[in-house]
């Protein structure tokens, strides 16, 4: 699997580890990512669909090779603002100013030959907070 930023509630009690989640509460508190939104787009995929993935590949004997390991390319915009929208107290930054880039695109021929559905993003950034306020930080 290949995946690029991972998002969703950390499975494993205790701290929250890792990259993407310490990352997350870095933009939450308005650490990073603060000034401007990114004219960009991340590559995102739900812990949860991750782990469907690599259970779907192991279970088909005709997979092989590399998988795309995310839901979609999403804008910056659209990302803060479900952040915001899960996170209320979250500032968002100012917009960029232009036009809209478009965001990275992927051939998920194979990705979608595992039989595997993804959540929207909406409820991966929702799950993804509460994880975080039950955690306290």
């Amino acid at each position: 699997m290949n995946p690029n930023l991972i998002l969703g509630p950390q499975m494993r009690p205790g701290l929250i580890t890792g990259n993407s989640l310490p990352w997350i509460v870095r933009i939450l508190n308005g650490e990073k990512l603060n000034e401007v939104i990114p004219n960009d787009s991340m590559s995102i995929i739900d812990v949860r669909d991750l782990a469907e993935m690599h259970v779907a590949a192991a279970e088909n004997p005709g997979a092989s090779g590399r998988y795309f390991a995310v839901t979609k390319s999403y804008p910056w915009v659209e990302i803060l603002k479900a952040f915001k929208e899960a996170h209320p107290p979250y500032r968002l930054p100012k917009l960029f100013k232009g036009e809209q880039q478009l965001p990275t695109q992927f051939d998920f021929t194979r990705r979608d030959s595992l039989g595997v559905h993804f959540r929207p993003l909406q409820d991966t950034i929702r799950d993804t907070v509460a994880c975080l306020k039950s955690k306290k930080v």
